[in-house]
């Protein structure tokens, strides 16, 4: 719509695609609309209108002002003038200019190196928690059926690992029978698309603590490794697990699960430790291993079991944020950041 000016008579509107509201107190008024409106002049004389799209102010106590406009754009403002002509060629436009278009590119930047970097963590961690809870799902029922057949781990009279002696190069003796017992019955009952060979680089990924102290390169499987080469497998998702050693003295099994998608094994954050026993599948840290959390699941802890506590943490609270506020967070206390 367009506002008319005061003081005129005769005032005509002639609008294509906007209406226009009757005029006060004029004279001879005519008002040809189809939609929306424009507001009339008062006793204004040879006002004319011609609009578009959007409308214009008009001129107060001015003669034969002519407004053509096809877009956005202001009649002229001029007062007590003569004929002022204010076509679209020469109507000033409602737009942005060139630095505030810059200046607003520059703010929606910063903002946007900001937060990305914080939403992709965060979408990050949201993963590492899904798949790990799916992991753990899944190898717990594979366990289950592994005990049905053969019972709990404990009636197994598996060798421990450790044997406590040392060859002639005073390295330690270890028996790998244990480890690939396991991995044998339990690859039974899981989806597995490959199981490593004897000096394959199975996994290729270094490996590190939570804190980011590197603890080894990859190596080929079996080796001198506690762990034998078919003790290691991917399953069909691409997640990898290594069956590690046996400790007869505690009837217990540790085994690692390195989550796919990854270009380092780190422990706590990519790379999961559990426990196998008479008690099932337990995840490392867990209530009845509360200290390995306390001592396994920080950033200082350089030693080979940096992160292996934080597994707990991860499948039961649902979240990583030891990375974030460690010192804050406890099982009996707060359990997430603010």
């Amino acid at each position: 719509g367009a506002l008319g000016s005061k003081g005129s008579q005769g005032a005509d509107f002639a609008l294509e695609d906007k209406g226009a509201l009757g005029l006060k107190g004029s004279e001879d008024e005519e008002l040809g609309t189809q939609n929306c409106g424009a507001l009339g002049s008062k006793g204004s004389q040879g006002a004319d209108f011609a609009l578009e799209d959007k409308g214009a102010l008009g001129l107060n106590t001015s003669e034969d002002a002519v407004l053509g406009l096809k877009n956005f754009g202001w009649a002229s403002k001029t007062r007590h003038s003569e004929t002022p002509q204010a076509g679209s060629e020469s109507v000033r436009k409602c737009a942005f200019t060139l630095a505030e278009v810059l200046i607003t590119l520059g703010i929606i930047g910063v903002v946007a190196a900001l937060t990305i970097p914080t939403l992709m963590q965060k979408n990050e961690e949201k993963r590492i928690v899904s798949q790990l809870s799916k992991e753990f799902s899944i190898l717990s029922q594979a366990w289950k059926m592994v005990e049905l057949e053969y019972g709990t781990i404990d009636k197994w009279g598996l060798n421990a690992t450790d044997t406590g002696t040392k060859d002639n190069d005073n390295n330690p003796i270890y028996d790998k029978s244990a480890a690939s017992i396991i991995s044998e019955r339990l690859r039974k009952h899981l989806n597995v698309a490959k199981v490593c060979q004897d000096g394959e680089m199975c996994q290729t990924r270094s490996l590190y603590t939570l804190s980011g102290h590197k603890l080894s390169d990859a190596t080929p499987a079996g080796g001198s490794s506690a762990t034998p080469a078919d003790a290691s497998f991917f399953l069909n998702d691409g997640t990898f697990v290594s069956i590690g050693w046996y400790d007869s003295s505690k009837e217990k099994n540790d085994f690692n699960v390195s989550l796919p998608g990854f270009n380092k094994d780190i422990l706590g954050k990519t790379r999961f430790t559990f426990n196998i026993s008479k008690d099932g599948v337990l995840p490392e840290g867990s209530l009845k291993t509360i200290d390995s959390w306390r001592n396994n699941c920080n950033l200082t802890n350089n030693s080979v079991h940096g992160g292996r506590g934080c597994t707990a943490w991860v499948i039961y609270n649902k979240n990583l944020d030891y990375l974030h506020c460690r010192n804050d967070l406890s099982w009996d206390g707060k359990t997430k950041c603010d």
